[in-house]
């Protein structure tokens, strides 16, 4: 029926068929985890240990999860209070709503960030486990306007909210399209 929303939660990814959103975007978490490795990327402090919760309203929604260690801190922090550094949570954002936007182009192109901004609204410590929710607001020919809220996946609390403009390029069929290339470092 119009307005009811199907979740599906990676626990049914086996019994899903690839076309399908979660099974879709799943796979291009994988892909994307690979490619920050093999480059030794920055994003890979955050790709190795996102997890995909769940997709829904036909994959323009997504939630993905993200547990905080030690190495997310802030170093100016206060001994023991461990907060996490702003940069972690934007680049979490950033991959996510990347991913969650590849995933809706119907011509599957490569993304550039043409705008992000992120306010903060609460702290988030080593050892609690984020989940950022995502949610495309709007999607183009040329644009995606994308929205992303980080919150305590224990509480529910706010943590950041983000918005990210992304302008398409590249060749068709090309967002999830990684590349094996060889590595000059041992990751």
């Amino acid at each position: 029926p119009p307005g009811l929303t199907k979740t599906c939660c990676l626990s049914q990814l086996g019994q899903l068929d690839s076309s399908m959103p979660a099974a879709r975007l799943n796979a291009a978490l994988g892909a994307w985890v690979r490619k920050c490795r093999l480059q030794n990327s920055y994003d890979a402090a955050v790709a190795k240990r996102l997890g995909l919760r769940s997709v829904s309203d036909c994959g323009k929604r997504a939630s993905f999860i993200l547990d905080l260690q030690q190495h997310d801190c802030h170093a100016f922090s206060d001994l023991g209070q461990n907060f996490v550094h702003c940069g972690i949570l934007a680049t979490a954002i950033a991959g996510c709503t990347t991913l969650t936007a590849s995933l809706n182009d119907p011509e599957e192109r490569t993304s550039v960030t043409t705008d992000l901004s992120v306010s903060y609204m609460s702290s988030a410590r080593v050892g609690q486990v984020i989940r950022i929710d995502t949610n495309v607001l709007g999607l183009g020919g040329k644009l995606a306007f994308m929205e992303a809220h980080v919150k305590h996946d224990e509480t529910d609390r706010m943590i950041a909210v983000g918005r990210h403009t992304m302008m398409f390029v590249g060749e068709s069929g090309k967002a999830t399209d990684f590349v094996n290339f060889p590595s000059t470092f041992d990751v």
